[in-house]
């Protein structure tokens, strides 16, 4: 079995790596894929017990060892497992933790995973009210025993004493749900509850103690975590009052006489007090918000396990119900959900304790080594609608529901337009001089101070439109680069890949997100953008048709032809017209046939004409988004 558990915790890892459709269910609790263990007549304590039978006086006691019947997975190394912990029937005066149904249920639970014991508890009374009362006080007494004696011994057997499940069939499930729901406060001064702290006709019966006081020395409370009852009742529906109280699954018969699935006296025998079955109970409970589960059975009496199609159900379906309670709570997944191409993404859900995460995406990569963790990497590498799911092991390898993210992957395009004032002068349409005379260079001209861009766009052959390079951001609202790329800036404005593309695409962002596009040109005054959202499609963008097409005051200058231009005159380009360029102008005059920076209208000169232009915009400094200390 040990080999089992790893060969699926490999696959699991394997498959999420190679983002394969996978799943991470082992079956525990759900299926019986373990072999048993059994040990019988263990010791959980000891208390005065009635010498019975016969049922002699409640003043005629002994101390009894309380016992119980183990069942365990065998071969299991798992460290926090859940218990179950079941009491038998029989109407408080007969039954045994052997009982042939009782211990098939038991078995086929710890098939599951669980952890299983079959409890011994006190027996005898004299068929009156008061003593057949003291007998179910002593019985839940015996039941909270055995759970302070698990939660006390927890680490011995490998017990998470978070998840300690108590039921049994009829008696045994009424000493179970009043174990669990009936609080010592609520019962001090009850006159049905009177007798168990003395009473009789004499006055002389025993005081039975504080329901957490007999049995053994744990200090460790006896509250479960959840009850499974089967044809089970409660005294009083008061005792349910809190939407905290345990949840509950139940199973009865519905025409069950012995006890009544709605109200009524036990055996229908009016010296017993009135108990509210299964339906009552999943009434109040529903009121409060409280999770449970009835399943009731038409034309079945009690004892429905004596049918085994019956008895498998009850197995099933308890196994369902106590896996939904051990679940952990729903994770939260977060990531980008629409993306550009190439973007490495980074997925989170809650880390916990304990747990281990099954990850699986549709296209894509998962680039992390490791993807048990509760942070995935994954690069988009192709266009289209894919999802990013995950699903928590906890602790105890209950595996959570699969929560999912549909992620929209695509090339985040852009279409801009731009003038700039020196090459543009008064016509419509900006100078080739550059490219005619053979300057423009084939590789990207900004990988140099101040903009220090590293990438590699290049040319195979300059495009015969082509008026110079530009340089193109995306920056966030945070003032944070994204993405940029080196661009061609044709003579009428518009800007086109390197590949000729009229559109540009970026790559490796998230997508869709409120940016800037900031452009960049030699000689000119960068400019912003106002905010677009990138990544919902074709984004197209001209500076040129407005003043305000460019965030902030002046940013562009208006030209003869109607359009707006960038300003011409930062010659070394860092934001602001300062002395600082007129210098630079002055390091290059009467330069002729170069590709310089003072050159300002691109007529492959410096001259006078530059310097007109420099003098025109002076001390005219651009946003901080493209400054440059």
């Amino acid at each position: 079995m040990r080999k089992v558990l790893l060969t699926f915790l490999l696959l699991c890892v394997f498959f999420a790596y190679e983002a394969t459709a996978q799943s991470c269910t082992n079956n525990r609790y759900l299926q019986e894929i373990f072999t048993l263990t059994e040990q019988s007549n263990i010791d959980f304590g000891t208390s005065p017990a009635l010498v019975y039978p016969p049922y002699v006086a409640e003043t005629t006691t002994y101390n009894q060892d309380l016992r119980f019947d183990l069942y365990q997975p065998t071969g299991d190394t798992l460290t926090k497992r859940p218990l179950i912990i079941m009491a038998f029937g029989g109407a408080f005066v007969v039954g045994f933790k052997e009982q042939p149904q009782l211990v098939d249920f038991c078995r086929a639970m710890a098939r599951r995973g669980y952890v299983v014991a079959s409890i011994d508890y006190r027996l005898g009374h004299n068929l009156t009210e008061g003593t057949a009362i003291r007998a179910v006080y002593r019985a839940v007494q015996d039941v909270k025993s055995a759970i302070r004696f698990f939660k006390g011994s927890a680490s011995y057997y490998k017990i998470d004493t978070s998840l300690v499940f108590t039921g049994g069939n009829s008696a045994g499930s009424i000493a179970s749900i009043h174990a669990s729901y009936v609080e010592e406060s609520e019962i001090l001064g009850l006159p049905l509850f009177a007798d168990v702290y003395g009473g009789g006709v004499f006055g002389n019966w025993p005081n039975l103690g504080c329901l957490e006081c007999t049995g053994n020395a744990f200090t460790t409370n006896g509250e479960a975590t959840a009850i499974i009852n089967f044809w089970g009742a409660i005294s009083d529906l008061d005792f349910i009052s809190s939407s905290m109280d345990q949840p509950m699954i139940s199973f009865h018969g519905a025409d069950d006489l012995i006890v009544l699935p709605d109200a009524g006296t036990p055996f229908s025998y009016p010296f017993f007090p009135t108990l509210y079955g299964s339906i009552p109970m999943h009434d109040k409970l529903n009121a409060l918000g409280v999770v449970n589960e009835l399943n009731l059975y038409p034309g079945e009496g009690h004892e429905l396990w004596l049918s085994d199609a019956i008895a498998t159900e009850m197995q099933e379906k308890t196994a369902d119900f106590l896996y939904e309670l051990m679940k952990s709570d729903p994770l939260s997944l977060s990531g980008p959900t629409d993306a550009c191409l190439d973007l490495v993404a980074t997925y989170t859900v809650q880390n916990r304790t304990g747990s281990s995460y099954c990850w699986d995406i549709s296209g894509g990569q998962i680039l992390s080594s490791d993807q048990e963790q509760n942070t995935i990497t994954v690069e988009w590498d192709a266009a289209g609608s894919y999802s990013v799911s995950v699903r928590e092991i906890n602790r105890n390898v209950v595996e959570g529901d699969l929560v999912s993210l549909n992620v929209n992957v695509g090339a985040c395009q852009l279409q801009a337009s731009a003038m700039l004032e020196g090459p543009l002068g008064n016509g419509t349409q900006m100078t080739t001089e550059l490219n005619t005379g053979g300057l423009i260079p084939l590789t990207q001209p900004f990988n140099r101070s101040p903009w220090n861009y590293t990438g590699s766009e290049s040319l195979n052959t300059v495009p015969a439109n082509m008026t110079d390079w530009i340089l193109v951001e995306l920056v966030n609202t945070s003032d944070v680069v994204q993405a940029s790329r080196a661009a061609v800036l044709n003579k009428d404005g518009s800007i086109t890949d390197v590949t000729g593309s009229a559109t540009l695409e970026f790559r490796g962002i998230p997508a869709p997100q409120n940016c800037h596009i900031v452009l960049k040109s030699r000689g000119h005054l960068g400019v912003v953008s106002n905010l677009v959202s990138l990544g919902n499609g074709l984004v197209s963008y001209d500076f040129s048709t407005s003043l305000s097409q460019a965030v902030g005051t002046a940013q562009q200058v208006a030209t003869p032809s109607g359009a707006f231009a960038l300003k011409a005159g930062d010659i070394d380009s860092n934001g602001a017209m300062t002395f600082a360029d007129f210098n630079k102008y002055m390091n290059n005059p009467s330069a002729i046939y170069q590709y310089l920076d003072a050159d300002l209208n691109l007529d492959r000169l410096v001259t006078v004409a530059d310097y007109n232009l420099y003098k025109k915009n002076a001390s005219s400094v651009g946003m901080p988004l493209v400054q440059y200390p």
